[in-house]
């Protein structure tokens, strides 16, 4: 059972179950970056030990994995009902 646990097995560098790493550029800030991975400003802070929103030019940042569910199929598409024209004077 021992040399199961030895561990010499490097993990594979794209896993993205575990999230992501990406590298701050001129311009970006947590807001930003939290958008384009689909995670929160406060997400970003925890998986990165973060104290504040301060990062610069070329820091790593790693991207928590996902937290969403899968997308739910659109609702079909229904045209509502239109009430049928008055006929103020029927049999004529």
């Amino acid at each position: 059972p021992a040399a199961a646990a030895s561990g010499a097995t490097p993990a594979p560098a794209a896993d993205t179950a575990s999230g992501e790493t990406y590298t701050v550029k001129s311009g970006d800030n947590l807001t930003t970056i939290a958008k384009k991975f689909g995670t929160t400003p406060k997400a970003l802070r925890a998986a990165n030990g973060l104290k504040t929103d301060r990062i610069k030019v070329g820091d790593k940042l790693k991207i928590p994995a996902k937290a969403t569910p899968p997308p739910a199929e659109p609702p079909p598409v229904t045209t509502p009902a239109s009430p049928l024209p008055a006929n103020p004077s029927p049999g004529r």
